[in-house]
Order: C-alpha cells, then sequence, then structure tokens
C-alpha cells in the first residue's frame, strides 16, 4: 500500500525529542534541519523550524508540518495508484502545497539583522520571511489579520483530515480515477483553495480544453434571463451599474453562506469595485485604471460588457457547471506608449445552475461555512477601503498611480493575502 500521512498527534510532542540535524544559528543551517526533518517525515521537528507571533502553543506550527507531509503523501499515492503525476498537480491546484515555499532549499536568502527574506526564482518569484528567535532562524508563518493562528491552525487541520480521508479512499480502491480524487477534493470544501474570483475551472489535462476563439459579437439587445450562463452574467452586469444589491447578492452562489453574510458583503464589493473604477477614469488614463483594478482585484471596464453564450461550456458529465470557453474578446491597451487593439481573453466566472433553473456565478466547489463567514468580514473592511479611495481620488488625492498603490496596498495586503489572487485577464 502507497504510505499515507504519517502524522503524530499534539501528545507526541510531549513525548518525542528531536536532534538539530545541522547549525540553526545560520539560516542555510536551519533550512537544512527543516529539509532533514521533512525528509525522514518527522512532524515535530519540521514544526521547530517554524515561527508564529505570540503564539501559546506550537499547534499552527505542528499543523503547517503535517500540511507538507499530508500533501506529499497525497502526491505519492495518487501518482502510484491513479497517474503518474497527476497527484502532484492536484495538490498545486488546491493550494495544498507549494513547491517553492514549502521547500525552501534553492531558496536565495537575504539576512539583514535578525530578519531575513528568501525569494525564489523565476518569472514568479515568490517570497518567505524569516526571523532569529533566541539564536536560532524561524520561517515566519504568522497568519495575516483578521486571521489568528488558531483560526489558521483549525484549517489546516480539518484539511489534513480530509486529504488523509481521500487517501485511504484511493488505497481502498474508492476513486479510480483523476477526475473522480479532484471533485472529492472539491466537495471536501478544503480551506486551501481561495477562488475570489471564480476563475479557477481546476479542468484535468485529460478533460476537454478550451481554446482560444473570438467570440460571437452580440446582435441585437443582450440576453439578461438567468436561466443562461450568458443571461445570469449580463444580469449581473447590469445590477452592478445600478447598484441593485438584491440582484446582486441573488447572482452568487454561495451553498454554505446561510445567513447570506457573504452574498451580501460580495454584491457590495461588485459595487465599491465599480465606483473605484469610474474614480480611476476620472483621473487616469483607461489602461492605467484598468491596472489598478486589476492588482486591487476587482472588475475591470473589459468585464462590463455585453456577454454571450459562447463564452462558456457545459459538459454532458457536470451539466450544471459552467466554465469559460477562451472567448476572446476586442480590447484596446497600452503597448510602448501606443494604445493598440488586440484580442484577449475575456473574463467568464465558473457559474453553477440551481434547482430553480438560475445560473449564478460562483467557485467551481463550495466554499465551507467558516470561509464564507472570513470572507464576508474581509470583503466588508475591503469595500469600506474601496469606498474611501474612490472618494479620495476624486478629491484629486493622488496625482500619480505610484503614489495610489503605494497607500493602498499596504491597506489590503494587512487584510489577508495579496489582493489579487484571481486569475483575472490583465
Amino acid at each position: 500500500m502507497i504510505a499515507a500521512c504519517s502524522l503524530m498527534t499534539l501528545a507526541d510532542t510531549q513525548t518525542l525529542t528531536t536532534q538539530p540535524a545541522a547549525d540553526t544559528s545560520t539560516i542555510h543551517g536551519a533550512i537544512d534541519a527543516f529539509t532533514e526533518a521533512a525528509e525522514n517525515k518527522d512532524p515535530v521537528a519540521m514544526a521547530a523550524f517554524f515561527y508564529v507571533q505570540n503564539a501559546k502553543d506550537n499547534r499552527l506550527a505542528l499543523a503547517n508540518a503535517k500540511r507538507i507531509l499530508c500533501a506529499t503523501a497525497f502526491e505519492a499515492t495518487v501518482n502510484g495508484r491513479i497517474t503518474q503525476f497527476g497527484g502532484r498537480d492536484l495538490a498545486k491546484n488546491f493550494g495544498l502545497i507549494n513547491d517553492d515555499l514549502d521547500y525552501p532549499k534553492n531558496y536565495q536568502v537575504q539576512e539583514h539583522g535578525d530578519t531575513a527574506v528568501g525569494t525564489t526564482s523565476g518569472p514568479d518569484e515568490q517570497a518567505d520571511w524569516f526571523k532569529k528567535i533566541d539564536g536560532v532562524w524561524k520561517q515566519d508563518i504568522t497568519p495575516p489579520a483578521p486571521y489568528t493562528a488558531s483560526e489558521r491552525a483549525q484549517d489546516m487541520e480539518e484539511d489534513n483530515a480530509a486529504i488523509q480521508r481521500i487517501i485511504d479512499d484511493v488505497n481502498h480502491g474508492k476513486y479510480k480515477t483523476l477526475s473522480q480524487v479532484r471533485d472529492a477534493l472539491g466537495q471536501s470544501m478544503l480551506n486551501a483553495a481561495p477562488d475570489p474570483m471564480f476563475m479557477r475551472d481546476m479542468r484535468l489535462d485529460s478533460e476537454p480544453q478550451p481554446r482560444m476563439h473570438p467570440r460571437i459579437e452580440p446582435k441585437g439587445p443582450a440576453p439578461v434571463n438567468p436561466t443562461t450562463p450568458a443571461g445570469a452574467m449580463n444580469r449581473f452586469v447590469h445590477a452592478m451599474q445600478s447598484a441593485d444589491i438584491a440582484t446582486l447578492q441573488d447572482s452568487f452562489y454561495l451553498p454554505q453562506d446561510k445567513d447570506n453574510a457573504c452574498h451580501a458583503a460580495e454584491a457590495h464589493h461588485a459595487v465599491a469595485g465599480l465606483h473605484l473604477l469610474q474614480a480611476a477614469e476620472t483621473k487616469f488614463t483607461s489602461e492605467d485604471s484598468n491596472r489598478i483594478c486589476f492588482w486591487v482585484g476587482v472588475h475591470q471596464r473589459y468585464d462590463l460588457r455585453d456577454y454571450t453564450e459562447d463564452e462558456w461550456i457545459i459538459s454532458p458529465d457536470y451539466p450544471d457547471l459552467a466554465l469559460d470557453s477562451a472567448a476572446e474578446i476586442t480590447a484596446t491597451v497600452l503597448v510602448n506608449g501606443q494604445n493598440i487593439t488586440t484580442n484577449v481573453v475575456g473574463y467568464a466566472p465558473a457559474m453553477h445552475r440551481g434547482s430553480d433553473g438560475v445560473w449564478r456565478l460562483g467557485p467551481r466547489f463550495p466554499q465551507n461555512a467558516r470561509q464564507t463567514k472570513a470572507r464576508a468580514i474581509e470583503l466588508t473592511a475591503k469595500n469600506a477601503i474601496l469606498e474611501q479611495t474612490a472618494a479620495d481620488i476624486r478629491a484629486g488625492k493622488y496625482s500619480t498611480t505610484d503614489a495610489l498603490m503605494q497607500e493602498l496596498m499596504p491597506k489590503l495586503q494587512r487584510l489577508g493575502g495579496p489582493p489579487n489572487a484571481s486569475g483575472l485577464p490583465e
């Protein structure tokens, strides 16, 4: 049988002692010690590498270590029993592991006194922060506000348990195809798979892939009947433009949001994003305004258009799910100081058809109740920032886009993670 997660319980931390494999007073020694612990599948020794500010215990550090081991075991199980390399792709797509950040052996490290930053190479450069605590270098995994260490630990513990169940099911033959494993991961409502703009389609290489093609330009009035994906999307755009909060709330597929708090926050977020775009367009070029919205994670001007049915694909295997077809729209972009008309893949979010026959925007796989609650809190704070920024732009506070972004981005990043983790077309 392929190895499952070799995870110890919290009680194990009371009895297990480990010896450092290297001199952890140097950052490279600390990374070597972590690497050896990971190779030995020793979560306690791995947890010693992590630092959480003001933590009362090592719960988050241990959960993070077990997350890495569990993801590694998941990859090995799927690769060994179903298809080579399939496990790795699923683990990455669902956010279970980040090969660059979770295995810091190949970091380029720059030290600054008792802090350091490790960066990855390549076009998608990423970074981790380190601190020297009591003479020992540790990776800082302190969650950003408003999340607490306890909340983040609970997220990881739930995900780890879900992954272990799926590993067991694969080993016992319950899942025999990669699509079955993918769907099991999705239905587990993992905390590690955020999708704020509903653009992560999770298609497998073995499934039909969208091919870029010029979309069929609309003729006559745009459909607004939400019983088709295009009609639902046009209804959403019209509601955004008229600040129709009730219709916007009804436009989202968030089945675990039982009190509708996340529906309301998403509706207000759509309007706040539009207000930011409109304000930016009064002061900056259309290209700069779109770029601001891209980095902030709200809709660009390209998105506020009439949609057509050929922008989505509905598979016979998933008749109530519509995914983007890679249809291209005509857009004007700035290249070397000149406006160029070109074709770009348009925004076409994942959509779900409910039992009432209405299509709604939402992530391919549902978020759990705690995710929707956290998302509602985050968006409520973000919406206030966006509305204030829009007012400040109109009041002439910012003379350049750089001045605007230098003030806005840190505010949004403090809400938790990069604002644009969305896949929005730039």
